[in-house]
């Protein structure tokens, strides 16, 4: 009897509890983009007694801000395991890689160096740009990945024609959605899309470099998603310690003053109640957000974390449409509805959750194959 090839997402067999998790993690990964968003929206408080009001800019200190919400996590792992020892135990009795000692952490100052880079980058793209259409755009570090892992011969032996294909599709719904909202930016918050967009993208590269370093440095080692959180955090607030003196005393391209200033940081959030509020609520987001996309790992798969989290463009632009940040406009609006809708397919097909598209190397029309089978057997359970 043929043994069926599990599906990467089969919906019917998510848990309760993978669903919780999915919501949660899709809700906060969006909510977290807002927050960003929002704190530039809030009226211009001076960064010092005898300065003028300035609009709350500080992407370096967010990326801190992040890094520390990372950290945080630790707590979590030590109570977590005090509680279930065992469960532990067992992982570690069961797991066939190197189980991690603390000589280990230091293999995560390479992929939070990049985390760091690509962070900022954002920050500084929702910054100039339209929050949504930035979310879209970070959608090509899969390109990113998808380029760099060709020299992984496990992955080459993978990649086939719908893996092209979606990342064909993906290309034309980035352009489309990218190309609408700078031809029609009427949106006076949007300061420099073209800007942001090109930021959005060298964000992109860092990120993908975050992805394959994480790869090459952990894909050995057994470690628990939380402790791995919270050694990517300590790092994280290490190098933003040795950075952020540097970026203080820099000038910004641009004209703008320092690159990052945490004096006037911290003499906003005292004089402004609304920023300090979103501020504590984007470090809170930030835990919930990791928290919940391991979690969502752990009671689904890694597959189906980045299935849900390219949704969450769309729920961005329709909350931007709402609190007035982007408005409706009769040539834009249905142009970026369909990148929106290009770009999920993309990512689906790239992804294999759409299964469309045959394949062409022997091994995966087999998979693809069983796959469909497992699939019509579940549908008719």
């Amino acid at each position: 009897m043929k043994t069926c090839f599990k599906p990467r997402i089969t919906f019917g067999s998510i848990s309760k509890a993978g669903w919780f998790f999915i919501i949660i993690n899709t809700f906060a990964g969006s909510t977290s983009g807002l927050l960003k968003k929002g704190l530039a929206q809030i009226p211009a408080v001076p960064t010092c007694p005898t300065c003028d009001p300035q609009i709350f800019n500080h992407p370096y200190v967010m990326t801190l801000t992040m890094f520390i919400g990372e950290f945080s996590c630790i707590l979590i792992y030590l109570v977590d395991r005090l509680i279930n020892k065992k469960k532990y135990v067992q992982m570690n009795e069961k797991s066939k890689k190197k189980q991690f000692k603390w000589y280990h952490t230091f293999c995560f100052i390479v992929p939070a160096l990049c985390d760091m880079c690509e962070s900022g980058l954002t920050n500084v793209a929702i910054y100039l740009s339209l929050v949504s259409v930035q979310s879209i755009l970070r959608n090509s570090s899969i390109i990113m990945v998808a380029l760099v892992s060709f020299v992984f011969k496990d992955y080459r032996h993978k990649f086939d024609f719908p893996q092209l294909c979606g990342l064909l599709i993906l290309v034309c719904g980035l352009i489309t959605t990218g190309g609408a909202a700078m031809i029609h930016n009427k949106q006076q918050d949007a300061i420099n899309p073209l800007l942001g967009a090109g930021v959005t993208v060298l964000a992109a590269v860092f990120q993908a470099c975050f992805f394959i370093s994480e790869e090459l440095f952990l894909r050995n080692l057994e470690i628990p998603p939380i402790l791995g959180i919270a050694n990517e955090g300590f790092w994280g607030c290490i190098e933003m310690a040795i950075v952020l003196p540097i970026l203080c005393r820099l000038n910004d391209p641009f004209g703008r003053g320092p690159m990052e200033d945490v004096a006037g940081w911290a003499y906003q959030l005292r004089n402004s109640p609304s920023l300090m509020t979103l501020q504590i609520l984007y470090g809170f987001v930030t835990v919930i957000n990791n928290l919940s996309g391991f979690a969502t790992t752990k009671n689904a798969s890694s597959a189906t974390r980045t299935t849900f989290s390219c949704f969450r463009p769309l729920i961005i632009w329709v909350v931007s449409i709402i609190v007035s940040w982007e408005s409706l406009d009769w040539v834009a609006t249905p142009v970026k509805l369909f990148g929106f809708a290009l770009s999920i397919t993309g990512v689906l097909i790239y992804n294999n959750i759409i299964v469309t598209i045959k394949y062409c190397r022997k091994g995966n029309q087999e998979k693809y194959e069983i796959q469909k089978e497992a699939l019509v057997q579940i549908a008719q359970a």
